[in-house]
Order: C-alpha cells, then structure tokens, then sequence
C-alpha cells in the first residue's frame, strides 16, 4: 500500500478525483462555493444568537472564537465521516470498469471536505487576528497540525470500514446522521467543558466527563484547537498521543479489512 500511496500515479488520479467532485457537488448550486463559506458562519451566527442571550456565557471575551472555531471542527467531523460512508457507491460506475487501488475512491472523498475545512480554518484565523489579536505561535501551531493528522487518521480508518459496511447496508447512512447529533451534543461546541468539571457529581457525573472529555476524539481534537489557536498553549498531551496510537492501530485494522473485503463488493452494488 505505502508504495503506491506515495506514487505519483496515485495522487494524479486522487487529485482528478477531487476536481471531479469539487464540480459534481458544486456545479448545479445556486451559491456553488460560497456556500463552503456560509455555511459554517451561518451555523456560527444561530448558535452564538442563542447561547449569549438565552444562555449567556458568563462574559467571556473569546466565546465568539470559542464557538467559531467549534462550529468548523465539528461540521468537518460531519462532512469527512459521511464522504467516507458513501465514497465507494457514489463510485459505484467507475470501480465496476476500471480497475485500480479502491482505497483511492476513499482517500479523495476525504480531501475535498479537508480544502474546505483550510478555507474555514483560514476564515477564522483572519476573524482572530483582525478582531481579536490572537495568533498561534510556532509551537501551539506544530501541535495542531499532529492533533488533525491524528484525527485525520482516525477517520480514516473509520471510512474505509463503512464504506464496506454501508454497499452491504445501505440505511448506515441515516444510521450515522443520528449518531452524529448525539456527537455533536457530546462535544463541546458550544459550551465549556469546565462546566461539566465543576458540575460532574457521583458515578454518572464523572462518566459523562470522562465521555465527553477523554472517550470523544472530536473533543480531544477540538481542545487541543482552541487552547493552540486561542490561548497558544500545548494540552491534552497524554490524550491525544493515545489517540494517535488508537489511531494508527485503526486505520492499519480498517485498510486490511478494506482490502480483502473490496474485491467482493462489485456483487452488492
């Protein structure tokens, strides 16, 4: 696999994958692009509308990047696991003619969900500095860029396990759309995590933290986010080095499983 993944044959048919479907999936919209744009912001603005005049948040000056900035992570969550699931049968034509790495199909599917996660990371870096004056430095930014290549990975490993599973079952889809609100909830978006520290009380207190702040991998990414770009600062050292080895270990399980299921999976399309 490491020797064609790193081809130049292989990123020149994953980047005409990306172009193909950077024009399928923007072609016929009506904002095309600039909806990669609005969308994270116009979630921003309902939640930040919400949480600070019904629930106000206690007069934290940063909690407009605080919510921004979770907004983005999670919506990026949401966009790569569901590419992932239906890479292989939005393919479906393409893979029963012609034959090359099916792992491709998944890889790519991925990146175009990565260039607009950029371009938001880039919207909010620019509200950051212009309005807020905060800028990470060398340090905090070296260890964002390890917190998403673990996260990067875990999702992977996760795609190319459903993307089997969903040609074989075809409600995962709509399966994996509910659980990803009970993700959403279960991450801190739009509320402090320190809150659930303060407020955690007897077994099921502690393990509601323990769900939220050590077992979800879109809060231990999400952490390690805000205190980089927003107080330039390392943390969740320990969680996010086990993550990463979790990861690794999943994605390696996830592409054996891949490859010796994908030859099979032409008799379920």
């Amino acid at each position: 696999m490491f020797k064609t993944v790193f081809s130049q044959n292989t990123w020149d048919l994953i980047g005409q994958f990306v172009k193909t479907e950077f024009k399928l999936k923007y072609n016929n919209s009506a904002l095309g692009f600039i909806w990669v744009l609005i969308k994270p912001l116009v979630i921003f603005m309902i939640l930040f509308l919400v949480m600070s005049r019904v629930f106000p948040n206690g007069g934290s000056k940063f909690f407009p990047l605080y919510l921004l900035l979770g907004t983005i992570i999670s919506g990026h969550f949401n966009e790569v696991t569901m590419s992932g699931i239906n890479a292989l049968l939005n393919k479906q034509a393409l893979i029963l003619k012609v034959n090359f790495p099916r792992y491709i199909v998944v890889i790519s599917a991925m990146l175009l969900p990565f260039v607009n996660f950029l371009i938001n990371l880039g919207i909010y870096l620019f509200i950051a500095i212009t309005f807020f004056g905060k800028l990470p430095g060398i340090v905090s930014l070296a260890w964002f860029i390890f917190s998403y290549i673990m996260f990067f990975i875990l999702m992977l490993g996760f795609s190319l396990y459903t993307s089997i599973w969903h040609v074989r079952l075809r409600d995962l889809g709509s399966i994996w759309e509910l659980v990803l609100q009970l993700v959403f909830w279960l991450t801190p978006v739009f509320y402090d995590i320190e809150l659930i520290k303060n407020k955690a009380q007897g077994t099921i207190g502690s393990l509601l933290l323990f769900a939220i702040q050590d077992m979800n991998p879109v809060s231990v990414f999400l952490q390690s986010a805000r205190e980089a770009f927003i107080y330039d600062r390392v943390s969740n050292l320990d969680t996010v080095l086990v993550w990463f080895g979790i990861a690794v270990v999943f994605a390696y399980t996830g592409y054996l499983f891949f490859r010796k299921n994908v030859k099979k999976i032409a008799e379920d399309f």
